[in-house]
């Protein structure tokens, strides 16, 4: 699941450890305060492909911008971002503040997707696909 090698890639750069290393980054700081700036961050803190970065831009903006104010407030404050990420319908952030961190979580829907009828067994595919149709009122009079 690409997302969360994604969310993998941004807990391990926004972890305790490396937030004091980005609070003295004043480009990186600037950034974060910006609106709508979220994929640029991603790309400058993350090594993403270009499937995240498509996914990313998927996400509608008022979710990327809360997720980015979230993540500004906690490196301003010297506090970790631990991200996690949840399969749903549309996208939805949560933000949770902790006393040692901020936690976001990511709700939204898979790149792709799932071929449904693939993943039935191909005794229930046979079985669907040779289902009698309803008889009418005549053929059931024959059969009396």
């Amino acid at each position: 699941m690409p997302q969360m090698l994604m969310v993998t890639k941004a807990n391990n750069a926004l972890t305790a450890e490396t937030v004091g290393a980005l609070q003295g980054n004043e480009d990186l700081l600037e950034m974060l305060g910006r609106p709508g700036a979220f994929l640029d961050i991603a790309r400058e803190l993350l090594e993403l492909t270009a499937e995240d970065l498509r996914y990313l831009s998927g996400i509608p903006h008022a979710v990327r911008d809360a997720m980015r104010a979230a993540i500004h407030a906690a490196v301003a404050e010297g506090r970790a971002v631990q991200i996690s990420y949840h399969p749903a319908y549309e996208f939805e952030a949560r933000v949770f503040d902790f006393v040692s961190a901020v936690g976001i979580e990511l709700h939204g829907p898979y790149t792709l997707p799932a071929p449904r009828e693939s993943y039935k067994p191909a005794s229930t595919r046979a079985r669907s696909s040779q289902r009698a149709k309803p008889a009418t009122r005549r053929q059931a009079k024959k059969r009396r």
